[in-house]
This record gives structure tokens, sequence and C-alpha cells, in this order.
């Protein structure tokens, strides 16, 4: 082949073997296959354009040349696994009110129990034998509003039976919660298979000979809106992928999977039990790919629900037909590239589904100033996105073990960034790293709406600009002099964000910490850039747990403060603070968050109270300071004054509640916990001995099989640290 050839057209084929040498050009258009080998050379370029798949590429050897993806390969697997299809069996429902508030579009959704519910304790409500939590006993009193969490029983005066004669009240008093079987209504729900609908029309009517179950009788002159449920299950919803719902309506629909919206047609705004159709459509038909939902699937019972909307309660038409497809991940094409077929280059073309891999040292390129397509895709090799470079994510971005860089070599100008479209969500297990260069260019994430999953990290330096952004994985800012930037309408953090001594985050948005939330705060010293921090231009929410991180051998003197939040207004305040070994108070302004370190003894690590958790005696804590002063007055470790001033301080045992400190000091003396946080202590009942422990180097550990191994791990030598906190006068 010579210089530079472009083929293009409808299903053609190279059937003999092709080698592109230094300075030739072999573009590929249309849909093709190569059932040969296409061998590219140094300098040599394949430009793999047109639509086609892992098995039409065929071999292609590469010699240090490139590969460039400039059309759409296809590495979908086949939608051949039916999840709804004409053979489900559904149910539906004509609502009179709105008494089921959200509750029928949930999986738990059922029928009322039954009439009457047997009680053979008062203190054993479920009858299984034992009191449990669940167990609810009501005697004879009202609930009204209520939201009730877990199962829920009734007993009345202990006479055991409760008449549910009215189910419905019964609901709405405890205030529909989600867990709890929602009633059938008034009128119960009717089940069929196939499609649904009615065609009242003498003449242009399309729709009676389409039609299964005619629900004309149910619908008609009633309700504009129709309730639809379609149960199914799944063995393993990760063996899926490529989800897709299908759905030909009349006149519009809003689809929810497992009580999340997932598709509309024809529906303007929220929705009520009686909403109707915005506009009248003849015979919609709807094709929506959403793999974006394909989270929600859980192991066991799912259901997909429809709202089906007629322009009026009176039309003379209403039909609805869905199916719900998904393909085998197994199925999934996986585009390998190791040292027989070298790097490619995503180069403006468009990669659907499947996963990438990479050896050897190879894997998926990007061009400068160009862009590409990931739709649906696993990237299971690292992965980095060069100086202006913009790439686009559809379907999700899944990481499996990897990495994606957004690189910047320096003194280079160019900005990039991975744009994820209307909703995006990165899942899966692997880091998302920004970087920046010297000329200030960095890395940036952008979508309306998106989502990080737990296990996914977000570090460097640059920016997340969103409408609405949620976390759930860990952030972490771990540049010095230099911030993680978030610009946006709503921040939702129900995960973990780290700014490192010296780094920080600037979030132009409101921000919202829930009950999962946890800041972390690192601090390595006294100047204003020795801790990380946090800085909200707009509200912020506060809840969850703020975390201060004493790194590099720093420990701050108590009475040393700092600030590591600023924002322009707040309101709640943190359920916990978190400062290891050492205590801190925290208190939130008008404009910023102080902390200062205090006086104390905390638990570092897992705490919460537990039914177990060993308490100390009064007793026992004697016992233990007199032994703690003796030895270390034998071992030389006090001067007299020292140890008279041990033996003057009092000690006492204090509840400290749900806080995870241990010990602090007050009154010229000191006050233990009595559970040690919720974790329990480990009473040394022989001070004086030590045959449960051994010393490795400056640690003591418990020996294998004693008494202690058994018994919480935080608490080794618990009565020497008090002790020494004692001469330190903290």
């Amino acid at each position: 082949m010579k210089g530079v050839l472009r083929l293009d057209g409808m299903d053609y084929v190279l059937n003999q073997s092709i080698t592109i040498a230094a300075g030739q050009v072999l573009t590929l258009e249309g849909s093709w296959s190569n059932v040969a080998t296409i061998t590219v050379e140094a300098g040599g370029t394949l430009n793999l354009g047109g639509s086609f798949t892992l098995s039409d590429a065929g071999s292609i050897v590469n010699h240090g040349g490139a590969i460039n993806i400039t059309g759409t390969l296809d590495n979908r697997a086949p939608r051949d696994v039916e999840l709804i299809g004409a053979t489900t069996t559904w149910s539906y429902f004509v609502p009179s009110d709105g008494s089921l508030g959200s509750s029928w579009q949930l999986p738990s959704f059922g029928t009322p129990p039954t009439a009457v519910h047997n009680v053979a304790s008062p203190n054993d409500v479920n009858n299984d034998g034992a009191v449990s939590p669940v167990d609810l006993l009501i005697l004879s009193n009202t609930i009204d509003g209520v939201a009730v969490t877990g199962d829920v029983y009734l007993d009345v005066n202990n006479d055991g039976q409760v008449s549910l004669d009215d189910w419905n009240a019964v609901w709405v008093a405890l205030g529909s919660p989600d867990n709890i079987a929602p009633p059938t209504g008034p009128v119960a729900w009717n089940s069929g298979v196939g499609t649904l609908g009615y065609d009242r029309r003498i003449e242009g009517n399309e729709y009676s000979d389409l039609i299964d179950v005619n629900i004309e009788d149910d619908v008609y002159d009633q309700n504009g809106s129709v309730y639809v449920r379609y149960p199914f299950t799944i063995a393993d919803p990760d063996a899926l992928a490529g989800l897709a719902l299908n759905v030909r309506f009349d006149d519009a629909f809003v689809a929810y999977l497992n009580g999340e919206e997932i598709a509309r047609s024809g529906a303007v705004g929220d929705t009520d039990w009686n909403t109707t159709a915005a506009w009248q459509s003849e015979g919609g038909f709807g094709e929506f790919e959403i793999e974006l939902y394909a989270h929600l699937l859980k192991q066991g019972a799912n259901v997909l629900a429809i709202q089906l909307l007629n322009v009026a309660a009176d039309d003379d038409d209403l039909f609805l037909q869905v199916a719900l497809l998904a393909g085998s991940r197994a199925a999934e094409g996986t585009l390998a590239m190791n040292a027989t077929t070298g790097s490619w280059n995503l180069a403006g073309g468009t990669i659907l589904g499947g996963t990438i891999v990479g050896s050897d040292g190879q894997s998926l390129l990007t061009s400068d100033g160009s862009f590409g397509t990931l739709d649906g895709v696993t990237l299971a090799t690292d992965v980095a996105i060069s100086d202006s470079y913009s790439l686009f994510v559809r379907n999700n971005l899944a990481l499996s073990d990897s990495e994606l860089t957004l690189a910047h070599a320096d003194d280079v100008q160019g900005w990039n960034n991975v744009d994820f479209g209307l909703r995006g969500r990165i899942v899966g297990s692997g880091t998302v790293l920004l970087t920046t260069n010297n000329l200030g260019y960095y890395g940036s994430l952008s979508a309306t709406e998106l989502t990080i999953d737990p296990e996914v990290e977000i570090r460097g330096t640059g920016s997340i600009s969103t409408t609405s952004l949620v976390n759930r994985g860990t952030i972490i800012s771990d540049v010095p002099l230099a911030a993680i930037n978030v610009h946006g309408e709503t921040f939702t953090n129900s995960g973990t964000m780290i700014a490192r001594a010296g780094s920080s985050f600037y979030l132009d948005t409101d921000v919202v910490l829930t009950s999962e939330s946890t800041l972390i705060s690192e601090i390595e010293g006294t100047e204003p850039d020795d801790f990380g921090n946090f800085g909200i231009t707009s509200d912020i929410q506060f809840d969850g747990t703020l975390a201060i991180d004493a790194i590099n051998g720093f420990t701050p003197d108590v009475g040393y403060s700092f600030m590591p939040i600023m924002m322009s207004s707040g309101s709640g305040s943190f359920a916990a603070v978190n400062g290891g070994s050492l205590a801190f108070s925290v208190t939130i302004g008008a404009n910023d968050v102080a902390v200062e370190r205090t006086a104390g003894l905390m638990l570092f690590g897992a705490g919460g109270a537990t039914s177990t958790a060993s308490e100390v005696a009064a007793g026992d804590l004697a016992i233990i300071v007199e032994s703690a002063i003796e030895r270390w007055w034998e071992e030389g470790r006090l001067t007299v004054e020292q140890r008279t001033m041990l033996q003057a301080l009092s000690f006492s045992i204090v509840d400290f509640g749900a806080s995870s400190q241990l010990a602090m000091a007050r009154g010229g003396g000191i006050v233990i916990d009595n559970d040690a946080a919720g974790a329990g202590w480990y009473v040394d009942r022989t001070p004086l001995a030590d045959e449960e422990f051994s010393t490795i180097g400056n640690r003591v550990v418990a020996n294998a099989g004693s008494r202690r191994r058994r018994t919480s791990g935080f608490v080794i030598g618990r009565h020497a640290r008090i002790g020494r906190n004692c001469q330190r006068g903290t």
C-alpha cells in the first residue's frame, strides 16, 4: 500500500493482509470487517472509523505505528436477557386519592396483613419466641402522622388480637413508611399479562387488536392516571449490562425502577395521583438507554413501576406496552491492548460498552486537541488523558482497580475535561487523579448531576463543576498550597473528604453533610499552611463527623486552636468529633468553625457503645493507679515531687455517653469514662506483672492466646498512659 487510502461503503470485507508502512495512512469508514491481518509499522497510521466490533476488527498487529479509533467500537453484549416482556405478569390500580404516596413504586409493596393479628405475649409481639427491637407494642394508644421504621405489630390491651377494619386509615396514620406493606385501597389491584389499555374509537381504532387486557371499565372517566407494577427477580445484578427500557404508550408515562425515576415522556413536573398527560400522543414509542440506573437493580425482588397518564380521564384511548432488556456482561467485548496490538488512541471516536484492559505497558491513549466518548465502559487499565483533550462519558464510568489521570505536562497550555453529560456516575473501585501544571492549567470533571460511588477516590488538585454533586466515596485534596474546587448549586457529602496538611477545598456551592459524612483536616504544625482547610462560599448544613488528624509527630498543645472551616453561613452541628488519641472541642460560629485542643484522652479507632462493653469499677481503678505510680517510682521515672503530685490526684469514673472521650483532667483530678467510649476496658488484675504482654521495639502488644488477646484491643497499658498524661498535666 502506498500513500493515503480511505475505504468507505456498506458491509465490505478486507480479505487480504495489509501492511501500513511509515508515512502511509489507511482509513476505514462505513461498515466493514477484517478477516485477514493488518500490520501497522512504525510511522504508519490506521484509522478505525465507521461502526465495527472487535470481531470485525480481526487481527491487527502494531509494530510502533498509530492506531486511532475515529469511529464507533461496539463492545456491547446483545440485549437478549428479557427482564420484563410479553409474558410478565403485572398489576394495575386506578388511584382515587393520594394515600399510597410513592410506596407503590417500591419492591416491598404488597397487600395488607390479615385482618386479625394474634398475639402470644405482650412482650413478644411478633410471635417469634423472643423479644427484639422490631417488637412494637401499642396499648390502646393513637399513632398519628408518625414515620415508623422496621416491622410494625399491633396489640390492644393484650387482648390477643387487633381488628384492622380500615387498613387504609391505619396506613395513613403510620405516615406511609416505605418498608410497611401499603394497602390495596378501596379497589383491589388487578393483574394481567401482555399489553393493557382500551380504545373506544369507532374510526381510527388502532389498539383494540393489540390490547391483551382491556381496562376500560376500571379507568375510563374515573382518573387520568393508572399505576402499573411489573415485578421481576434477578439472581446476579452484576452479571447484567446494557440496560434498556422500551415503551410504547398513549399518552404519557413516568417509569420508576425500585422507587427511583428512570424515564418519562409527555409528563411535565411532579406527578400526583391524578396527573394527566401534558399533551396527546398517538402511539408514542421510546427506547431508553438506562445503563446509568443499573446500580438500582437488586439481587432478588425488583419492580418497574409505571404511572400511565392519559390526556384526560374521559379520553377515548389508552395503551401501554413495556419491555426491559439487558445483555449478559460475560458476552461484552474486551479491548485488550498488549505487545501485539500496541496502544490504541481514542481520536474522536466512541467505545460502546465492554471492558478495556492493558498489559505490557500498553493502554488506551488520547490525542491532544481532540475528544472521544466512553459509553458504559469499564476501565480495567490505567488511562491518562492528555492536555487539551475532552473525554465524554455516558451511562456511567466504571473503574476496576484502575486510575484515570487528567495529566498536564509543564509549560503546555491546555485544559482537559471529563464531561459526564446530564447524569453521570463513577462506579466500581479506582482513582480519578486531577493534576495541574506550572502554568495553572488543570483537569476538571463536569456534569449536570454527578454521583461518586463508595469505592471511588478522587484526589489531586483541579475542578468539579456540576449542578448537583453527590459524594459517597472519598475526595482528597493532597497538593500543598492548592485546592480541589467544587462549583455548582448543591453538594451532598455522604462519604469522606480529606484536606491534607497545607491543602484546601474551595466549595462554591451549598453544602449538605449527611450523618454518614466525614471531613478530615490534617495538621502538622502551628503555621497557617500547616493544616487542611475547607472554604464554603455559600451555606453549609453540618452533620456527621469532623476528624482532626495530627501527623508527622506533631501534637498540638492544650489550648492551641485553628479554623479548618470557613463559610458564608451554616446550620446544624457535627454529630461527632474524632481527634484520635487527642481531645478537641469544636465551636461553630457565624462564618467559621474553630477547633481547640483540650485536655483529655480519646479513644482512637473503633468505638461506640456496645451491650457487652466492659466497665471499670472504682476498686479496680484504685489498684491500677496505685500500682502504676509504684512501678514508675521503682523504675526511676518519677521525682519525689511528681510522685507526691500523682498520689494527691483524685481519680473518678463517669459516663461520657456517646462521646469518644476516654478521660480528661477536671478540677485537680482525672475522670475516666466507665466503659472506654463503648469499647470496653481491659482490667489488668495483676498490674505488677506483665505475663499478658510482650515488648516489640517501643510497642507493647498482647501475647497470643492471652485473655487480653481475646478482649478489645485498644487498651493495652492504658493505666500507664493515663499516668503519663497526668505527669504532662494533660
